[in-house]
Order: C-alpha cells, then structure tokens, then sequence
C-alpha cells in the first residue's frame, strides 16, 4: 500500500506541472467569465441559465483534463523510458497501474474542487442581492447543485479508467485521447440504446443491443447537471446504484488495465 501511494502522489504532483491543467483552468475562468455576460440578456431566466452554463463548463473542462492528461501518465514513463527504472525496484506492476489510477483520482478532486467553487461563485455574482441570503435564494438549489458535482466526479473516475485502459494499448498518447473521447461520446449516448430496443423486434438484433448496451459505459446516467437546475436530487436507492455501477465499472477497467499491463512487453 505504502508503494501505491508513494506512485499514487508522484503522479498527482507530474499532473498538476501539467500545462494542460492551467490553460484548461484559465479556459474554464474564461467561460465563466463570457456567462456573466450571457446571462443578463436572458430575461427572466438568468439563474437557471448560468447554473445550466457553469455546469457545462465544468464538465467539458474536466473531461479534457482528464483525457489529455490521462492519456499520458503511462505512455510518457513509457517513452522516456523511467518506467524500467520504476519495476527495476521492488514494484510490481499491478502497484504501478493502481497508483497511476489513484494519482488521477486526487487530482479529479482538487480540479472539481477549484472549478466547483467557480461556478458556485459564478452564480452567486449574477445577482447582488443573494449574497446576504444565497442559502434561502429560492432558484439556486444548492444541494441538487452539489450532488451533480458530485456524481460528475464519479464519472471522471469511470472516464480516469478508460483513459488508463487505453493509455496501456495504444501507441501514442494521442491514439489513447482519440479512443478515450470517443468511448466517452458513445457513454454519453448508451441510454439512448434503451430507445433502439424498443424499435427493434428480431431476437437476435435485441440480444446484440442488449449486450452492447451492458458492455459500453453508461455515463450518461451520472450526468446530474439537468436535475440540479430543477433542484431534483435522486433518492437514497438511486444514488446507492449510481456510485456502485461507476465504482464496479471503473473497478472492472482497472483489473483490465492491470491484466494488459502485465503482459506487456517493455523494450
């Protein structure tokens, strides 16, 4: 365990001297800054809009991170060749990848952190008169707010995993982005499956639908940001089921990553 962290905190500290990290940082504060400026204009409706703006900008933001820099924490100890001097150590590799994995997984939490008190100053900044009274503002629905922060970090660990899983396979760091945004774009849409399956009525077809729909990551599930703006927050029951299928499935990628690492030949 004492290993795992030790990799576990070198990868948070290579991370965060990523440039990525800051230019998405001063991107997202651009971002905010441009929905100040939106907002006023839509009459009646500035609340909702900047909460349903903030959040977006928080997630997309988060998800470059996560994918540009995901990508890289394997293949770059790979082409610089540290990587043989790290399991030339008493390091096994299974250690190596779940210490990469946990590495990202802080450094989710400090970027949700710092743009998570963004937006919640953002919205704060639309209207001077909520700055006495932003617990009892009656638009702002603070905790459905929170919660979609929340699960929007599950979903970054889930996309941590298969951005570890390809950072493994791929030959480049780019090939690794390519793959990890494209299953991401497809995790986005797998609920929309449940739609096709309703259309489809051969057996076999539905079966194949069924399988692919079960198999391909479903983060569409833990994107909250819709229900925040409602103040709608799941039930005790349907949160339990969302963090046990994003830690079973990130779990279930990690022990890939590490079987594919495993047998990896290093040059």
């Amino acid at each position: 365990m004492k290993k795992v962290s030790i990799i576990a905190m070198n990868t948070l500290k290579e991370a965060i001297r990523d440039r990525i990290v800051y230019v998405t940082l001063f991107l997202m504060l651009l971002g905010l800054l441009a929905s100040q400026v939106i907002t006023p204009l839509t009459l009646g409706e500035q609340i909702k809009v900047i909460q349903d703006l903030s959040l977006a900008f928080m997630n997309f933001f988060s998800v470059v991170i996560v994918i540009f820099v995901g990508t890289s924490v394997i293949r770059r100890e790979l082409d610089l060749k540290t990587i043989q001097l790290i399991l030339s150590r008493p390091v096994r590799r299974y250690q190596f990848i779940v210490g990469k994995f946990l590495g990202m997984v802080l450094l989710d939490i400090i970027i949700l952190f710092i743009m998570g008190a963004g937006v919640i100053l953002n919205i704060l900044l639309i209207d001077k008169g909520i700055y006495y009274s932003m617990w009892y503002f009656h638009e702002v629905h603070y905790r459905a707010l929170i919660t979609a922060m929340a699960f929007m970090a599950l979903q970054l660990v889930v996309l941590n995993a298969i951005s570890l899983c390809f950072s493994t396979i791929a030959s480049s760091s780019v090939l690794g982005a390519i793959f990890t945004f494209f299953l991401y774009m497809v995790g986005m849409f797998t609920q929309d499956l449940n739609v096709l399956l309703k259309m489809v009525h051969t057996s076999y077809l539905t079966f194949i639908i069924t399988c692919i729909y079960y198999i391909l990551p479903n983060l569409s599930i833990l994107d909250l940001k819709n229900q925040a703006i409602y103040g709608i927050v799941p039930n005790f029951n349907q949160a339990a089921f969302l963090v046990l299928y994003a830690l079973l499935y990130a779990g279930f990628l990690l022990i890939v990553s590490v079987l594919l690492f495993g047998n990896k030949e290093i040059k």
